[in-house]
């Protein structure tokens, strides 16, 4: 008999050892720890969560450390403190936006397959959840260079969560789009009296590809400088709506410039329709 539980128990083990160097340790998700009503989760399982094949080339499932534990919750404390915007942290809650998983690398969608992107974080409305991504988690933060505020990764948690909002709200798109003045006079979106839509993509994709190198402070003077004479804080808020959005939401609610250079109209729409 006891050779035969010891005989079993050696089995269980070799078959968890096999396991773990088939999978490793984020075989499953797991729920690590639970702040302000969200939870960090371990990145999904490419096997035993039915995750894309391509995502999962690119992208490979973390756990989260307790040290970026800690930032992130600063980071959360950063967007809500007591008092404010409690109506939309329980907006993006309700709508199913609780989760937070943690990658090594973030991904946007391109048709049936994914590319890879400098993403600090993203958002997936088909599963409502929240991904961080190692440029998020582990880049080191800086601070505008025009001044109006010290953390760059807390202003892109933020643009994130207002896709999330984007998502769970989608009767506010018309409206954004008005009283943010896009257009689409040749075939794709520009601002009123703002660039050619293809001079403002040439440097979406100048910063983007500083972003890649490390070179933050330098792409976000770029896309600033671009940017803030036609009244809209970067150059990627200028290339697509749905975009602008959240990067007007976050640099409204964090860039203490931002009404100096922003249409009174637009500010005052976005803190009465989001910001609250």
């Amino acid at each position: 008999m006891i050779y035969v539980i010891i005989k079993r128990t050696v089995i269980v083990v070799a078959i968890f050892v096999s396991l773990l160097a088939e999978f490793g340790p984020l075989a499953f998700c797991e729920t690590q720890d639970q702040y302000l009503g969200f939870q960090f989760v371990s990145g999904k399982n490419c096997t035993s969560d039915g995750m894309p094949k391509k995502f999962c080339e690119i992208s490979k499932p973390k756990a989260w450390t307790a040290n970026e534990l800690r930032e992130m919750k600063q980071s959360l404390d950063a967007i809500f403190p007591p008092g404010k915007l409690d109506q939309f942290k329980h907006n993006i809650q309700a709508g199913g936006f609780i989760k937070i998983y943690r990658y090594t690398d973030g991904v946007a969608p391109l048709g049936a397959s994914f590319i890879s992107r400098a993403a600090w974080f993203w958002v997936d409305p088909s599963d409502r959840s929240i991904n961080a991504a190692d440029l998020g988690v582990l880049s080191p933060d800086v601070a505008d260079p025009h001044g109006g505020f010290p953390s760059f990764n807390n202003l892109v948690l933020l643009h994130e969560l207002a896709h999330a909002y984007q998502s769970v709200n989608p009767e506010l798109d018309q409206p954004f789009i008005r009283v943010a003045k896009y257009q689409t006079p040749h075939g794709k979106w520009e601002v009123e009296n703002g660039p050619y839509w293809r001079d403002v993509k040439d440097q979406v994709t100048e910063a983007r590809k500083l972003f890649l190198e490390g070179r933050t402070q330098e792409a976000l003077r770029l896309s600033r400088n671009y940017a803030v004479p036609y009244g809209y804080p970067t150059a990627y808020a200028m290339f697509h709506p749905i975009e602008g959005f959240a990067e007007i939401v976050a640099y409204t609610y964090f860039d203490q410039t931002a009404p100096k250079y922003m249409d009174p109209n637009l500010v005052r729409w976005v803190r009465q329709n989001v910001l609250k």
